[in-house]
């Protein structure tokens, strides 16, 4: 899930597409964190991935779905977040893993603040195209939750299932408008990571 291939026939022109491609994604992430997905032009990154417009509309049928392409490689990158939480953190505490998901999601999205305002603007003027990526979003999510509910023994609260998956809309939720707005400086993102953990924590019954 999240992964973007190129579909080529031959394994070296399959390298060199991939490689191509990637040069493509990176650089319209690039100009989207600098200047914004509105102000980006479809021949500013094709100029910055030293390719063409051609080679550009070869790949992508417009800046709506280079944003699409880019937004499935973000989710492979959180999938990856969530594949080393469960290696690294399979014997912690809910304790812990709640730190190191809050450190690692919060850090993740600010860095990256103006591109995951794109996807949060362009999944609300057109929902129906972003569907999939939605549902994808909420896999992901779904797979955090059951991470935490491995340690339902450690949750106080009456109904561990719905605790653990309101705690999670509301963090997704902050964290989602503190990174859109850009309400968060740098030096701040500590202190945010430790009231998002006293709150979730609390919630849960774990004192």
């Amino acid at each position: 899930m999240g992964r973007i291939q190129a579909s080529v026939a031959s394994p070296p022109k399959q390298a060199r597409s991939q490689k191509s491609l990637d040069r493509l994604l990176d650089a319209g992430e690039a100009l989207i964190i600098k200047k914004g997905h509105r102000d980006v032009s479809i021949t500013e990154v094709a100029r910055r991935a030293r390719s063409s417009v051609g080679g550009f509309y070869s790949r992508f049928r417009d800046k709506d779905e280079l944003l699409r392409a880019l937004h499935a490689r973000f989710l492979g990158e959180l999938e990856d977040l969530v594949e080393s939480l469960e290696r690294s953190e399979a014997d912690a505490s809910l304790r812990q893993l709640v730190h190191a998901g809050l450190t690692a999601l919060v850090g993740r999205l600010h860095s990256r603040r103006r591109l995951v305002a794109a996807f949060m603007a362009a999944i609300a003027n057109d929902p129906r195209s972003w569907q999939q990526a939605v549902l994808e979003r909420g896999a992901l999510v779904q797979r955090f939750q059951a991470l935490l509910m491995e340690r339902r023994k450690e949750i106080v609260h009456p109904d561990p299932d719905r605790a653990v998956m309101l705690a999670f809309f509301v963090v997704l939720a902050a964290v989602d408008q503190g990174v859109a707005w850009n309400l968060w400086r740098e030096k701040d993102l500590d202190e945010v990571v430790a009231e998002l953990e006293r709150m979730v924590l609390s919630y849960l019954g774990i004192v």
